[in-house]
């Protein structure tokens, strides 16, 4: 993620955000790091944060963003082979990623911004009134980049031209009214609380002086969180080229319905 290179005290988390723990290596040889305001953040290395309040979780996945999207869109693109009656290997998707890394990146700082800017409203909102700029701004921004990542794998579009075509897509397909049916994976999500789980219990039983127990269970607990985040990511991906397909070819794969695509996104009930 672009938070490789920089030190601590340079990371910009949500307020009340804490790093608890950094786990480098892995297997025998993973150490468990507490983190100071000159550590410097490695490759691989796996973070630990204290996020108290939920609203915060969004604005914090966006640092760590890249490294799934890269995925994502090798998922994408190998997704949309198979549905072609390709047999592509896990390396054409790599390479199609690799070629777009740049754009990933550029899709990372765009959707981080985002994230920031809506937090920062909510924040300044507060209360009730903060709460709803989340929820309908992040209702907004999942319709607008829904098909992002099989555009940033098919079409090689830039950020703000994938936006474009994204929402171009949702408009022709669904209408300019909309509520929002978007997929969610609940196993992903669930396996990534467990994850966190076992990281805090680990946290918590090495600030205890047992580290020799913490520090696997930190590492177990971070490889299953990473694992949930980057499964997740890559069911997104298959299944937004699924939908993207459908939307501008008309394809239903094999598996799959019309009335189930259509139901993506449901066109608000017009009042009489």
């Amino acid at each position: 993620s672009k938070l490789v290179g920089r030190r601590v005290e340079e990371i910009k988390l949500p307020k009340g955000v804490s790093m608890g723990a950094i786990v480098r290596g892995e297997g025998k040889k993973s150490e468990v790091l507490m983190p100071h305001h000159d550590t410097l953040i490695e490759t691989d290395d796996h973070i630990i944060l204290f996020i108290p309040n939920k609203r915060d979780v969004l604005a914090v996945e966006k640092l760590f963003q890249v490294g799934a999207t890269f995925f994502g869109v090798a998922a994408a693109s190998n997704a949309s082979r198979v549905l072609n009656g390709e047999d592509p290997k896990l390396g054409d998707g790599i390479r199609v990623a690799r070629s777009r890394l740049k754009v990933i990146i550029q899709w990372g700082v765009v959707s981080a911004t985002v994230g920031l800017v809506l937090q920062l409203i909510s924040d300044r909102a507060g209360g009730l009134g903060g709460a709803l700029v989340q929820m309908i701004g992040g209702a907004a921004w999942s319709i607008a980049s829904f098909f992002v990542l099989p555009i940033l794998a098919l079409e090689g579009l830039g950020p703000f031209d994938a936006i474009k075509q994204s929402l171009k897509v949702v408009r022709e397909k669904w209408g300019e009214s909309l509520i929002g049916g978007a997929v969610v994976s609940l196993i992903p999500g669930l396996i990534a609380f467990a994850g966190i789980g076992v990281a805090a219990l680990g946290v918590y039983v090495g600030l205890g002086g047992l580290w020799a127990v913490g520090a696997p269970l930190i590492a177990i607990g971070v490889v299953v969180l990473v694992a949930a985040i980057t499964v997740g990511q890559i069911l997104h991906a298959v299944f937004t080229v699924v939908v993207y397909r459908y939307a501008t070819a008309g394809v239903t794969p094999e598996g799959f319905s019309a009335d189930d695509l259509d139901a993506v996104f449901r066109a608000k009930k017009q009042r009489l």
